[in-house]
């Protein structure tokens, strides 16, 4: 079949979970179906974003504005010229219209034309909001992108969801079961350890963040953990990796307390060069309130992490934690809590966690041959006559 896919967010692996998704996923989906990646490729090319995806047609919708303004909020101005051009660009006869639910204002119009063109569109719900979260974004406005939130999940016929969690979010919304559950994948490796880390053993205990620095991550709260650990004589080095429009802010913070020799920020991060920093960690920390799925909780529960993550109604990564021997829930931000709780989750024995925890979860093969699975349903002439003149 042919299928577009949509990508507002268009990095490579490094810059996120939903990136991560899309790099495992393209090469199974390109196995099965003809694949269009609709994106702005100004900023990274193709090749760098996906190296594992040469039969993959790219589209070039390019270029846009910044995704964030400088108050870390949404540019409208972003969203509305990728919901304008893709849909100026979607001239071809596609069986399949595959997105992400943002830019939210984007589903309806693609809505609309997936019923002039018939196509099937299908939405990947990664999160969905509560008015709470909508006011505290953007305070009265948000009632208005809670509205249009609502009414985009009602244009969203072919629903897919990355946990149980956002799928009871999105049955509140549309009330009625209709969402596919294809959760976010683990790699099935052994934990890569440096020989170095057993010959000598450091005496300090490191903490890792890996994620975006953004509003609801709650990253500054990693800044006082880290002065609270800093005034308590506590020998901690926490490594922060990822980039966002708080990166700044949070570099300032740690300046301004004098924590620059107990905190490094990494940005870019290549793949040899993240496994070689789990390597090194001892305690993953994840004060972030709004997850999917929690791709980093996974990926270090995978390589024998334990983690202390923040336990909150809109955070998907707390039902990766299923074990309480792999890591501790927090209900709230409490600084003091959470040192605590970290100064407990070092002495946890860590080595088997990565076994007991993959029995859990699928890999990246599996959830991609069940997305391949949920898009069969879908075939239809266009695609038969495609096939057929293969």
């Amino acid at each position: 079949m042919r299928v577009a896919i949509l990508l507002e967010s268009f990095q490579p692996e490094y810059w996120g979970g939903r990136e991560t998704r899309w790099n495992r996923l393209l090469p199974v989906l390109t196995q099965h179906h003809q694949i269009t990646v609709f994106a702005d490729f100004s900023r990274v090319s193709p090749t760098n974003a996906f190296p594992d995806c040469e039969s993959v047609q790219y589209i070039d919708i390019g270029p846009l504005p910044p995704m964030y303004k400088v108050s870390g909020n949404r540019s409208l101005k972003h969203a509305l010229l990728f919901s304008t051009r893709t849909l100026f660009n979607l001239n071809r006869d596609f069986d399949i219209v595959l997105c992400d639910q943002t830019p939210i204002i984007s589903i309806p119009l693609l809505r609309f034309k997936s019923l002039l063109s018939r196509f099937e569109l299908v939405v990947v719900w990664h999160e969905i909001w509560d008015l709470q979260t909508w006011f505290r974004y953007s305070k009265y406005l948000g009632l208005f992108g809670y509205l249009l939130e609502f009414f985009a999940v009602l244009m969203s016929s072919n629903i897919v969801v990355p946990s149980k969690r956002v799928q009871v979010s999105l049955n509140r919304k549309k009330f009625y079961s209709c969402s596919k559950i294809i959760p976010n994948g683990v790699d099935r490796v052994a934990p890569f350890r440096d020989p170095n880390t057993f010959q000598s053993p450091s005496p300090i205990l490191n903490l890792l963040y890996v994620g975006r620095i953004i509003k609801h991550k709650n990253c500054q709260t990693l800044i006082k953990i880290m002065e609270k650990a800093n005034y308590l004589g506590k020998n901690w080095h926490l490594t922060i990796v990822g980039g966002g429009p708080d990166l700044n802010e949070l570099k300032s913070s740690a300046t301004r307390l004098g924590l620059s020799h107990r905190i490094s920020f990494l940005a870019n991060v290549s793949s040899p060069e993240l496994e070689k920093i789990y390597s090194h960690s001892k305690v993953f920390v994840f004060p972030s309130e709004r997850e999917g799925f929690g791709i980093s909780v996974s990926e270090a529960l995978s390589r024998d992490i334990p983690v202390v993550i923040y336990d909150y109604k809109s955070n998907a990564s707390i039902d990766l934690l299923s074990n309480e021997n792999w890591g501790v829930k927090l209900a709230d931000l409490s600084v003091e809590k959470w040192v605590a709780a970290i100064e407990h989750t070092s002495s946890m024995k860590s080595k088997s966690i990565s076994n007991e925890f993959l029995l859990t979860q699928e890999s990246w093969g599996e959830v991609g041959e069940k997305f391949v699975s949920y898009l069969s349903q879908f075939s239809s002439p266009v695609s038969l006559k495609f096939r057929s003149q293969d």
